[in-house]
């Protein structure tokens, strides 16, 4: 009896694994690259799979993938980098930590063994951020897979745009436009400030003349510190093309001042915006190179048609140089200022910073600064002091969701030119 019984069991377990059977076998289908919806569906079908079977569906489905999410993948606030390649460890830096001066820079995962290397970030729906990779801690790279980039002080650099960046279609060349006049690489003999001596050298500027200028008129003049950073890597001179000829502005004149360089390795930037032989820089400019503009082209002379621009330490400048003369310079825009170096604690023998409140300072100014940077809380600070100064005509003060960089200055100048023409 026992026999049958075991015999009976023993066909049952067989017919119930019989080959008839297919699906308890059966792997889970890969699912086609086309019909996700969500990059994140990806990453879960490779970690189903074994780490060899999912280096082949990655291998197969990597054009497809990136057709399909074009990286780096924005779904909502959410932003998806990825990086393919034959190395150990990616790590992300860029303005959300100041390119690793802020904060450590953020390792990638490497997704199931194989050489997909994934990580997941949150921004405002508005940010506009540059970033890079940098591999296995010494290589630094953009995206491969992303065509667009920026320029900081030190270089070119993957861009993102958030979905709700504003566009910018003032920074693009229009050729159904007229164009103003770019006069590239003069020179004028000035001052520059070394070890606290005097020296005079040779300073190079540029001119932007506006559409059909004329000798017979008269023309509001903009002084650009850090000129070339404005005229040869941002272009301004397209945003001027467009603001005249869409009326946003009167033609104006503009002016683009260079910091005093020997080469590439020997310059004195700091001198001219920081130090205290920026006094040096400062007398030349209000008593040499302004008058010296006035005699030769057709500016209109008073301290309320001109503007003084700066970013960064020249930023800071331009606010310095318009509360000293605010008799040459009733404009100030100071995009992401380096306004610590106003204060006392800087000790670099100023203190406007910690005066700003109450010194005399009759003039219009528009400063503004990105939320990823470090010098956030210092215009928070100097704003609001600003705002008791009884002297102040007018004042105002943005924050935008972005880093240190010259396209952050290049897409804010409209806006600010656009509240000084306000008056």
């Amino acid at each position: 009896m026992k026999n049958q019984f075991f015999l009976l069991l023993t066909l049952f377990f067989l017919f119930s694994c019989s080959s008839e059977d297919k699906t308890i076998w059966e792997p889970s289908p890969e699912k086609d690259v086309t019909e996700m919806e969500r990059f994140s569906e990806f990453i879960s079908q490779l970690n189903k799979l074994t780490s060899g079977d999912a280096q082949k569906y990655l291998d197969s489905n990597f054009d497809e993938l990136q057709d399909k999410f074009k990286f780096p993948c924005v779904e909502g606030e959410s932003v998806s980098f990825i990086y393919k390649g034959d190395v150990q460890n990616v790590d992300y830096s860029g303005d959300f930590n100041y390119w690793g001066n802020e904060s450590q820079n953020l390792n990638f995962n490497r997704v199931n063994g194989t050489d997909l290397f994934y990580l997941k970030q949150t921004y405002e729906l508005d940010a506009r951020l540059e970033y890079e990779f940098i591999l296995d801690g010494k290589k630094a790279i953009l995206d491969p897979l992303n065509p667009n980039f920026g320029l900081t002080g030190w270089g070119k650099h993957s861009e993102l745009k958030m979905p709700d960046y504003p566009d910018q279609p003032e920074v693009k060349y229009y050729e159904n436009i007229p164009h103003g006049k770019v006069l590239l690489d003069l020179s004028h003999q000035g001052k520059v400030g070394i070890n606290g001596q005097e020296q005079v050298v040779s300073r190079i500027y540029h001119v932007y003349l506006p559409p059909n200028y004329n000798s017979d008129i008269s023309y509001p003049v903009i002084y650009f510190q850090d000129g070339k950073d404005y005229v040869k890597n941002m272009k301004i001179n397209n945003v001027l093309d467009y603001m005249i000829f869409h009326q946003e502005s009167e033609p104006v004149i503009a002016v683009f001042m260079d910091f005093y360089q020997v080469s590439d390795q020997i310059f004195y930037r700091n001198e001219d915006y920081v130090k205290s032989e920026k006094s040096i820089y400062l007398d030349y400019l209000v008593n040499d190179f302004v008058p010296f503009i006035d005699a030769n082209y057709s500016t209109k002379p008073d301290a309320q048609d001109r503007t003084i621009v700066g970013l960064s330490n020249s930023g800071a400048f331009a606010v310095y140089a318009a509360q000293k003369h605010p008799e040459i310079f009733q404009n100030v825009i100071s995009q992401s200022g380096a306004l610590n170096v106003l204060y006392r604690s800087q000790n670099l023998g100023e203190d406007l910073g910690n005066r700003i409140a109450e010194v005399s300072f009759p003039v219009n100014i528009f400063l503004h600064v990105g939320s990823y940077e470090p010098w956030l809380q210092v215009n928070n600070d100097f704003y609001k002091a600003l705002e008791s100064n009884k002297s102040v005509l007018r004042h105002h003060y943005e924050i935008t969701h972005q880093g240190h960089a010259l396209f952050h200055w290049r897409d804010m100048f409209r806006e600010a030119l656009i509240w000084l023409n306000a008056d």
